[in-house]
């Protein structure tokens, strides 16, 4: 195809596009200005004050802060009359940023979107897996498990050495002190009862 077919084309393109434009943009006009709408708009922002106030209140200072901005144009508009007008502004500015601030910590980050690369690394987190519990599980049953030689060992270390677990300890293997302090004190299992004569 030659350069001024593609050029004519693009130009009626556009055209068709801007005509489209104004007949959206007139129907949006019409529509927008319907008085039916407006009436049902009304009531529905009426319906939906009464139940929270606090959008009445947002609704009317913002129409506030705007009557005040458009007061007039150029220098004139940025100069109160008096204070308060200069209350009015500041409490309006305040409210503006009270309203941001709620509505950043309101806004939910979306996750980031990982490109081919990232997506292809993933993390398998293998901490605490198990292959087989049951064997963990009966393993454990049998670790703190006392023989006759150890509570006899136990109980002459006691008599020689009251109170002192980590000194008994280290003449027992397999025992800590930790796991003797916590046989005296609750003696609820069989392997804990050591001291009973």
């Amino acid at each position: 195809m030659s350069t001024w077919l593609i050029c004519f084309q693009e130009q009626n393109i556009c055209q068709r596009y801007d005509e489209l434009m104004t007949e959206w943009e007139k129907k949006v006009e019409r529509m927008e200005n319907n008085p039916r709408r407006k009436a049902k708009d009304s009531r529905t922002r009426e319906y939906y004050e009464r139940q929270f106030p606090e959008i009445r209140k947002q609704r009317e200072q913002q129409e506030r802060f705007q009557r005040v901005g458009q007061r007039g144009t150029g220098l004139s508009a940025t100069i109160a009359r008096s204070e308060h007008e200069i209350s009015e502004i500041i409490d309006g500015l305040s409210e503006q940023e009270n309203n941001e601030k709620q509505m950043r910590q309101l806004s939910v980050i979306p996750p980031m979107m990982y490109d081919s690369e990232q997506r292809r690394v993933k993390f398998i987190n293998m901490n605490g897996l198990m292959d087989d519990p049951m064997k963990v599980y009966k393993s454990r049953q049998f670790m703190n498990v006392w023989t006759e030689h150890e509570k006899a060992l136990f109980k002459e270390k006691f008599v020689q050495h009251p109170k002192n677990f980590g000194l008994i300890a280290s003449f027992l293997e397999r025992k800590v002190s930790v796991c003797l302090v916590d046989c005296i004190r609750t003696q609820s299992s069989p392997e804990c009862s050591l001291l009973d004569v």
